[in-house]
């Protein structure tokens, strides 16, 4: 009888126990509300000068995110096209309930560009630029130039000489492009320096005799 007691209260306390167990059980889940940054990431990490690189990221359980450099705040997942000067650091932070986590990437960027190269054709007291060759490794665009004219800058008017651009609809720099220079003085000797402005260098000259 004392064996079957044992067997009964044996079988009694397991009941308990697994009873016990079940009644606290803790939830798995309680902790799935911390905040997570799955990735943040650029692509490229190394770009030219006037290229662009993809920003993106993806985070969970935040309330907030946010990336700097003027960016701002932002959804939990997404992408960004970027386009940098300078090296940058991108820091992207999640926020919940007081906790802040952060994760931090970078971009470098080269600002040594080639050169463009021209040609002209003078007719009386102006003068048309041909565009005959460009860097292959970088997006020129005319808003991003300034020409200067014997180291004056020229305008498109009010002031002389004056540039008339022949492909005004076309953003960029391409091969065949012309620009008119007109008010030229004839038998004088002119210098062209076209800056890129994004980096601030020289990216061609060309010198003519009018």
């Amino acid at each position: 009888n004392m064996k079957k007691h044992l067997i009964v209260f044996g079988i009694i306390f397991v009941l308990l126990i697994m009873c016990f167990s079940g009644c606290i059980n803790i939830d798995e889940n309680e902790d799935n509300n911390d905040i997570s940054i799955i990735y943040f990431k650029i692509n490229p990490g190394n770009i030219k000068i006037g290229q662009t690189a993809n920003l993106s990221w993806n985070v969970v359980g935040a309330d907030i995110v946010s990336i700097n450099n003027g960016i701002g705040n932002i959804g939990l997942s997404g992408y960004l096209n970027i386009n940098p000067n300078e090296n940058k650091t991108y820091v992207l932070t999640a926020s919940k309930d007081g906790e802040n986590i952060s994760k931090t990437i970078s971009i470098i960027v080269d600002d040594k560009i080639s050169t463009l190269t021209f040609s002209n054709s003078n007719a009386g007291n102006q003068t048309t630029i041909t565009v005959i060759s460009i860097p292959e490794d970088i997006i020129l665009r005319w808003d991003d130039s300034i020409i200067l004219i014997n180291e004056v800058e020229s305008h498109t008017k009010g002031y002389e000489p004056s540039i008339i651009y022949l492909s005004p609809d076309d953003p960029e720099i391409s091969i065949g492009d012309q620009f008119i220079i007109t008010d030229l003085i004839e038998n004088q000797e002119y210098i062209l320096t076209f800056i890129f402005t994004l980096s601030k260098d020289v990216i061609g000259t060309y010198s003519w005799m009018q």
